[in-house]
């Protein structure tokens, strides 16, 4: 309950702290987060090559956005696929080592993805990005308008909630994989590698 309620204060103070803009960048990584300490908390395995998966999976469903203006809950499953895919073919090349090996692969794998992105600017947009990606209803909901306003503070930005549910969520859903019944199991870590968790 304690981990629930600081999250759900962090969600209601941060706006009133930074910019919507930067708030929701904050909830994105917060995500990214969460995995990393499933990942390395509960199975001690250090990977560098998480980047690869949600970058991969965010340029597709941009892209897709973009140029062929598709629905936006099938484009966000086409990219969720896309790096679910990423996310496959590179734990398969890794996996099979452990240890020093198992970090360095990820971290030349995640490497050759940054310098990918990086070069292909007709796609990416290199450095400065891929701008132009529209921002579609959800569930009849325009993310671009809808808002509430006290005063000069915009109180209730619909695209920076959105963002603060969905790591709510995914916040709940870590903390709730985590107590199951089975926790207690051994987790499936690569022989000679130990698993400790950082925090329970």
């Amino acid at each position: 309950m304690i981990r629930i309620a600081a999250i759900l204060i962090s969600i209601l103070v941060l706006p009133l702290i930074v910019r919507h803009a930067v708030g929701a960048e904050i909830w994105i990584f917060a995500i990214f987060g969460l995995g990393l300490n499933l990942l390395l908390g509960y199975t001690g395995l250090l990977s560098f090559g998480q980047a690869t998966f949600f970058g991969s999976a965010a340029y597709v469903a941009g892209w897709l956005l973009k140029h062929y203006a598709i629905n936006v809950l099938l484009a966000l499953g086409i990219g969720v696929g896309v790096g679910a895919a990423s996310a496959g073919l590179v734990g398969y090349l890794c996996v099979q080592r452990a240890g020093l090996y198992f970090i360095m692969l990820t971290f030349a794998l995640n490497q050759l993805f940054y310098f990918i992105a990086y070069q292909w600017t007709s796609v990416t947009g290199g450095e400065d990005g891929m701008p132009g990606v529209p921002r579609p209803a959800l569930f009849g909901i325009d993310f671009k308008n809808v808002g509430l306003r006290l005063g000069s503070l915009n109180a209730f930005d619909m695209s920076f909630s959105y963002a603060r549910i969905v790591t709510f969520g995914v916040a709940l859903a870590s903390i709730a994989l985590l107590h199951l019944r089975y926790q207690q199991a051994k987790w499936p870590v690569p022989a000679g590698d130990s698993a400790r968790p950082i925090a329970n």
